[in-house]
């Protein structure tokens, strides 16, 4: 298994880019890094950059995305195709600034977050119609105001604390439930739906408001 780390500080796209399973990029300059011909990258992470950054061009090959060590930044994670049913995994790691530090994964049905390391603080910007949580770390997470299509919340993988502030989904079909279950943790749910809600708190001590 191979891993490339770059520093990007202006926008580029790769004419070829192959045998590199793990990218880790650190933006410096709020650019564009184009990943369309990066043919075996399985794994794409944003690390300790210190302007916004957004990955382009995404093969359905990229099942891993990941942000760390990033404070009130976004990160953006474009896919070169979205047909189909899709799932990807995202780590998020000392991500810091709630509202300011968007995760933004549009054109993917199911997405899971799994939190580690340092508590993270985070909104997330998709399409999703579900929205996974896992981890031992805590996070705390709200949506952005397009994240409308989502009828299922659930942390039942995570350990750590997870703290969730919801939107009106209206782009959910109001025969439909929004479900929310809770993990292992101390979980704090505020949920804004004007569907009929499923809930399950599941282990720990937790909130719902």
């Amino acid at each position: 298994t191979d891993t490339l780390n770059v520093d990007i500080r202006t926008a580029v796209t790769p004419k070829k880019l192959t045998g590199i399973e793990n990218l880790n990029a650190t933006f410096s300059g709020a650019v564009t890094l184009g990943l369309g011909q990066a043919s075996d990258t399985t794994t794409v992470k944003n690390i300790s950059s210190t302007t916004a950054a957004i990955f382009s061009g995404l093969g359905s090959q990229v099942a891993n995305l990941g942000v760390e060590n990033v404070a009130s930044l976004a990160t953006t994670f474009t896919y070169g195709s979205t047909s189909g049913t899709q799932s990807k995994s995202v780590t998020v790691d000392n991500v810091t600034g709630g509202a300011n530090a968007a995760v933004v994964i549009e054109g993917i049905e199911t997405l899971t977050f799994t939190a580690s390391g340092t508590a993270s603080s985070y909104e997330v910007d998709s399409s999703a119609s579900t929205l996974n949580f896992a981890g031992a770390a805590n996070q705390t997470v709200v949506l952005d105001a397009t994240n409308l299509k989502t009828s299922k919340y659930d942390a039942s993988s995570a350990t750590g604390n997870v703290t969730l502030t919801t939107i009106d989904q209206t782009s959910v079909s109001s025969a439909t439930d929004v479900s929310v279950i809770g993990g292992a943790g101390n979980d704090s749910f505020t949920l804004v739906e004007s569907n009929d809600l499923s809930v399950s708190g599941g282990a720990g001590n937790d909130t719902f408001t």
